[in-house]
C-alpha cells in the first residue's frame, strides 16, 4: 500500500452541519474539499433513506443552509452576477436561494441588505438572520442605493486609516481590525420584503434560542472593552418588543448561553469561583417574566453545540478520550446517549436516530447513524474510506500512565513499515488549549510523520479537557504539573518501545502546545528538534494584544497583570529561554490574533542572541488554525516545514 504523502491532506474531505430534514427522510451535510484556486469549496450533499450521498450544489460556496420544507433546502451565498458586481463595489449583502432535493436549478429566493452568515426558519417566509454588523452605521440595512454606495466610497477613502477605540481590537480569523463589528439578530420577513433588528447595534449576540414566537438571546452590549457578563434577552415576534429578560448577576465563566429544549429557556453558566472562566456551565431555567433563574443539574461537563430535539437538549459533549451525545431531559437528568469513540464534528436527532459527522480510529470524516435505543452505529457515507483504504495509515495504540494521583490518557503511533529489530526517530506532540484534548483520531500532520518513519506519540495532561473541572485546573501552574505530566509520559513511552532511539526525539506543538515546546526546551535538552507554532512565549506581551487577552491572560494567570506581575513572567518561557540548546523551528501566520507574532518573535530573538539554531517561517494572510483551516499552500509548507526540520536534526 502506499504510504500517506505529505500533500495528501488535499484530497480528504471535511464534513459539517450534518441535518435530517422535517420529516427524517434525507439527510444532508456541507462538504469542504481544497480546489484548484488554493482555497476550499463548501458544497451541500444530500441522501435519501437507504441510498447513498449525492452532490447538491456545485457553486463551492455553500457553507450555510437550512431545510425550508421537507423536500427542499435553503442555503446563503453570492451567485448572480449582479450581486457579485455590487459586493465587488463595496456593498454588503446576501443572497438566499431555494433547492429542490427533486432536481433543477437553485432559485434566488431573496437578497438581504446585511452580511448574513446563517439562517434559522422560523414559520413559513419568516427567518431569524444571523449578521456581522458594523456598529458606525446601525441603520444601513435600511439605506437606499446612494447611501449605500456612499458608504463604499467613504470606507474606500479611509482604508488606510484605523480608528481602535474599545477592545478587543481584532479577532482571530478574521482579517483586519474588528472594533464596532458586532453579530446582531434580525428577523426577515419574505412576504413583505422587510428586515427587522432584533438586538441593539453594540450589542453582540453569542447564542439564540426561539420558543414559539419569542425569540431568546444571550450576550453583552458593550463599549470601551467587552464584557465577561452575558446578559440574556427576548424579542417578541408579535409585539415587536425587544427586552431584557435576565441581568447577569455574577456568572464568571467564558461559556454562558441561553438555550432551550423546545419549552423552557434556560441559561447554562457558572459563578467560576471555584474553576475559573473554564468551569463548566450548569443547566438554570430562567423565568421570562421574573428574570429568576432555578438551578436544575450541577453538570461537571465541557460540550460544544446543543440544539433543542424531542422535547430535550441535546449536548455534544467532551467525554474523556471521546466527544459524545448527552441528552438534558425534561426530569432535568442529563443522559449519556451513545457511546462513541473518536471526534463528533456535528449532529442532529430525529426520533430514536441520530446522525453525526466525525472522525473514529483511522477514518476521517465520515456520517455516521445511531440508533439511539440500541445503541447501534453505522457508517452511511464514502467521502474519504475509498481514499485511505489504498493508503497506509498508523493506527493510535491508547497508553495510560498513573501521575499525580490521575490517570494520564495517550497514545503512540508506530512508523510505517515498522520493524520490531531497528530503532527510530520520534515525535512528540501537544494538543492546543490548555483545555484542549486528543482523542486518538487521525491527524493528517501525524500520520505524515509516521509514514516519514517517525514512531509519533501524544498525550492529555493535567489541564486537559473531558475529565471535569478539577482535571481541568492549571491556572497558575502552566509549566509545572502538565510538564511533569508530558514527560512521565515521554519516560512510558521509552520503556514501552526500545525501537525508540531516545538520543533523536523532537517535540511540537500549536497554541498552548506551542507554549509548551517553548517551555520544554527552556527546562531539557531531551529533545534535538523542536518546532513551536502559533505559540505564547509571554504572558505580560499576551496580555496586550491577544483578541482574548482581558479574559483569558489574568484568569489563567490568577489575578490582573498588575497584582500578579512576577507569575506573569515566571509562568512565561521566554524567562527560561536562556537555557535552551535545542534546535528550534517556529511557524507564525501573521494575521494570528491569538498568539501574535510580536510574541513569537521574542523567543527567536532570545534563541539567536544565545546562539542557538533557530528559523522562522511567517505566513501571509493566515491566522491560528493555519494548519487546519488555512490555506492549502500554507498548509503544505507548514508541514513540510516542520517535516524537513525534523529530518535534519533527527535522521
Amino acid at each position: 500500500m502506499e504510504k500517506f504523502e505529505l500533500n495528501d491532506f488535499r484530497k480528504l474531505r471535511g464534513l459539517s452541519d450534518v441535518t435530517f430534514s422535517p420529516d427524517g427522510q434525507h439527510i444532508a451535510v456541507v462538504v469542504k474539499s481544497c480546489n484548484d484556486q488554493d482555497g476550499y469549496d463548501f458544497t451541500i450533499w444530500a441522501r435519501s433513506q437507504g441510498g447513498e450521498f449525492r452532490q447538491l450544489t456545485s457553486f463551492g460556496k455553500e457553507s450555510s443552509y437550512l431545510w425550508d420544507d421537507e423536500e427542499t433546502l435553503m442555503f446563503l451565498s453570492l451567485r448572480d452576477p449582479s450581486d457579485q458586481k455590487r459586493a465587488e463595489a463595496g456593498e454588503e449583502l446576501t443572497g438566499a436561494y431555494r433547492l429542490s432535493l427533486n432536481g433543477g436549478e437553485a432559485v434566488k429566493a431573496f437578497t438581504l441588505p446585511i452580511q448574513a452568515g446563517k439562517l434559522e426558519k422560523l414559520d413559513e417566509g419568516l427567518y431569524l438572520v444571523t449578521a456581522r454588523c458594523d456598529a458606525t452605521q446601525p441603520g444601513y440595512y435600511k439605506m437606499n442605493a446612494e447611501e449605500r454606495k456612499q458608504v463604499a466610497e467613504d470606507k474606500k477613502k479611509n482604508a488606510e486609516f484605523h480608528v481602535l477605540d474599545e477592545t478587543p481590537f481584532w479577532s482571530n480569523g478574521t482579517l483586519g481590525f474588528t472594533s464596532k463589528l458586532r453579530t446582531r439578530l434580525f428577523v426577515y420577513d419574505e412576504k413583505k420584503d422587510e428586515l427587522t433588528p432584533c438586538s441593539a447595534p453594540l450589542f453582540q449576540v453569542e447564542a439564540s434560542a426561539v420558543i414559539g414566537r419569542k425569540i431568546y438571546y444571550s450576550g453583552c452590549e458593550y463599549t470601551l472593552r467587552t464584557k465577561l457578563q452575558k446578559d440574556v434577552w427576548c424579542y417578541d415576534l408579535d409585539s415587536g418588543e425587544n427586552r431584557q429578560v435576565y441581568a447577569n448577576e455574577g456568572f464568571g465563566n467564558r461559556s454562558q448561553n441561553v438555550a432551550t429544549d423546545g419549552s423552557r429557556v434556560f441559561f447554562c453558566a457558572a459563578k467560576g469561583e471555584t474553576w475559573g472562566q473554564n468551569e463548566h456551565p450548569n443547566f438554570y431555567q430562567l423565568d421570562p417574566q421574573t428574570g429568576s433563574l432555578t438551578l436544575l443539574a450541577e453538570a461537571d461537563l465541557s460540550y460544544y453545540t446543543s440544539k433543542p430535539k424531542e422535547g430535550a437538549l441535546w449536548i455534544n459533549g467532551s467525554d474523556r478520550i471521546s466527544n459524545n451525545l448527552f441528552c438534558f431531559t425534561a426530569e432535568n437528568e442529563l443522559n449519556k446517549m451513545t457511546d462513541w469513540i473518536g471526534d463528533i464534528g456535528s449532529f442532529d436527532i430525529f426520533g430514536d436516530q441520530a446522525v453525526i459527522s466525525g472522525k473514529q480510529g483511522l477514518d476521517f470524516d465520515e456520517v455516521w447513524t445511531f440508533d439511539l435505543k440500541t445503541g447501534q452505529a453505522s457508517c452511511i457515507s464514502d467521502f474519504n474510506r475509498s481514499f485511505l483504504k489504498e493508503k497506509a495509515v498508523s493506527e493510535c495504540e491508547p497508553l495510560t500512565i498513573a501521575s499525580h494521583d490521575w490517570e494520564v490518557d495517550g497514545w503512540i503511533m508506530k512508523p510505517a513499515d515498522f520493524d520490531p529489530n531497528k530503532t527510530y526517530p520520534a515525535i512528540l506532540t501537544i494538543h492546543g488549549g490548555p483545555k484542549g484534548a486528543y482523542h486518538g483520531t487521525f491527524g493528517i500532520d501525524m500520520q505524515t510523520w509516521a509514514s516519514a518513519g517517525y514512531f509519533v506519540f501524544f498525550c492529555n495532561p493535567i489541564g486537559s479537557d473531558g475529565r471535569g473541572n478539577e482535571f481541568a485546573e492549571i491556572r497558575e501552574k502552566h509549566g509545572t504539573v502538565d510538564y511533569e505530566d508530558i514527560m512521565n509520559f515521554t519516560d512510558e513511552v521509552l520503556k514501552r518501545y526500545p525501537q525508540i532511539d531516545p538520543q533523536r526525539m523532537g517535540v511540537t506543538g500549536i497554541s498552548y502546545g506551542g507554549y509548551m515546546t517553548n517551555w520544554i526546551i527552556g527546562h531539557t535538552d531531551r529533545f534535538k528538534a523542536a518546532s513551536s507554532q502559533c505559540s505564547v512565549v509571554n504572558w505580560v506581551s499576551m496580555y496586550g494584544v491577544s483578541d482574548i487577552s482581558m479574559e483569558f491572560v489574568p484568569d489563567q494567570m490568577g489575578g490582573s497583570i498588575f497584582e500578579k506581575t512576577q507569575t506573569y513572567w515566571d509562568r512565561s518561557p521566554l524567562k527560561y529561554a536562556c537555557n535552551a540548546v535545542t534546535p528550534t523551528l517556529f511557524i507564525q501566520p501573521l494575521a494570528d490574533f491569538r498568539c501574535h507574532l510580536s510574541d513569537g518573535l521574542q523567543m527567536v530573538t532570545a534563541l539567536m542572541d544565545k546562539g542557538v539554531e533557530t528559523r522562522v517561517v511567517c505566513f501571509d494572510g493566515d491566522h491560528h488554525g493555519l494548519n487546519h483551516f488555512g490555506k492549502p499552500s500554507h498548509r503544505e509548507r507548514s508541514y513540510s516545514e516542520t517535516l524537513n526540520w525534523m529530518d535534519s536534526h533527527l535522521k
